[in-house]
C-alpha cells in the first residue's frame, strides 16, 4: 500500500519567486533601474465574475534586487469599460474593485514605472434566481 503525500504550495510565493529570477536584471549593466525600481508588475485577481459582482485585485510589485514593494505606485486602467468598471484604493494604489457590467472579456491594466501586466477577466451571466443572490458589500 502506497501513501500519497500533499504539500500546499503558496501560489503567491512561487509566481514571485519564478517571476522574479525569470526577469531580474543585473544592475552592473545598466539595464535595471536603481534600488526600489520596479523590475516586475503581476495582478492577483479572479479571471471569471458574474455579472453585477465587485471584487478586489492586488498589484504585487518586484524591485531589482527581488524584494516585493510594500506600498508601490501603480495606475489602474481597465481597457474594456463596458465589461468592467474600476475603482481604485486608497492603500498606496496597490488595491483596485473591479466590477462587471455585461457579459464579456474585458482587460484591467496595472502599470508601476514603466512595467505594467494586464488581466483578463471573463465576465459570464448570472443565472442563480433575484431573490437567491448573495451580494458582497460595497
Amino acid at each position: 500500500m502506497s501513501h500519497r503525500v500533499v504539500v500546499p504550495v503558496l501560489a503567491t510565493a512561487a509566481l514571485l519567486s519564478w517571476g522574479a529570477a525569470a526577469c531580474y536584471q543585473d544592475d552592473a549593466t545598466g539595464l535595471a533601474g536603481g534600488p526600489g525600481s520596479p523590475d516586475s508588475v503581476y495582478i492577483l485577481g479572479t479571471s471569471s465574475m458574474l455579472v453585477g459582482d465587485t471584487t478586489k485585485i492586488e498589484a504585487i510589485v518586484v524591485n531589482a534586487q527581488h524584494q516585493r514593494e510594500p506600498s508601490p505606485t501603480v495606475a489602474w486602467a481597465t481597457l474594456d469599460t463596458a465589461v468592467l468598471s474600476l475603482t481604485d484604493s486608497m492603500r498606496a494604489g496597490k488595491y483596485a474593485w473591479v466590477s462587471s457590467r455585461t457579459v464579456g472579456t474585458g482587460r484591467v491594466v496595472a502599470r508601476s514605472g514603466s512595467l505594467s501586466d494586464t488581466l483578463v477577466i471573463t465576465v459570464a451571466p448570472d443565472s442563480t434566481p433575484a431573490g437567491r443572490r448573495a451580494r458582497a458589500p460595497r
